[in-house]
């Protein structure tokens, strides 16, 4: 498995978690992490870098030699930039890898596949039983077009400081205007679409 940073703490690894459970690691950091089903923004937190990193250490762990990778991408991913506090992880697997294992390896390390939440998306979200979500987890193959936009909107964000403010702008304005997620996410898709290519 290949992490996009290597630059990370080594933690105690552990296999798997069950549904509803959070890793145990994260009890340091459930101050800096997790929302409901509602849009809260916050402030960018430098702890975020390490919670990928320790999140995604575990995920490679577990699958071992499996040829995935594992990127940091939303908000979260972006230094300077106000963001739900939830971490987001792009992962991608070759077509030597089928998407059945990678669903298997990521429910048994106490994810939830949502295929409800976004039709466009192959989705896996880490979250306790009262829905605090932690943790969001797209899924594509690697030669997926969609990979390459996720990645180029999320370095567009890192290298244009303007276009970041921009973004920012619009989140805000929109968190002030609605508290439903979905609507929230849905109506920032055009600014997203415009400097994903």
């Amino acid at each position: 498995a290949k992490i996009e940073n290597l630059n990370y703490m080594k933690s105690e690894l552990i296999s798997s978690v069950k549904k509803g459970d959070i890793p145990s690691y994260l009890g340091e950091y459930l101050s800096d992490i997790g929302i409901g089903h509602i849009v809260e923004l916050r402030e960018y937190n430098p702890h975020y870098k390490e919670i990928f990193s320790r999140e995604s250490e575990r995920i490679a762990s577990i699958f071992d030699q499996l040829p995935i990778s594992l990127h940091h991408i939303g908000s979260t991913s972006v230094e300077g930039l106000c963001a739900k506090p939830i971490i987001d992880i792009l992962l991608t697997y070759p077509e030597t890898v089928t998407f059945e294992s990678v669903k298997k390896v990521l429910v048994d390390a106490g994810y939830f596949f949502r295929e409800d939440l976004f039709p466009e998306r192959t989705y896996f979200v880490l979250e306790n039983d009262k829905g605090i979500r932690y943790f969001a987890i797209t899924v594509y193959m690697s030669d997926d077009v969609r990979v390459k936009e996720l990645l180029t909107f999320r370095d567009k964000l890192r290298d244009n400081p303007s276009i970041m403010e921009e973004y920012m702008e619009i989140k805000r304005k929109l968190s002030a205007e609605t508290t439903n997620r979905q609507e929230y996410t849905n109506q920032k898709s055009e600014f997203i679409q415009r400097y994903s290519k």
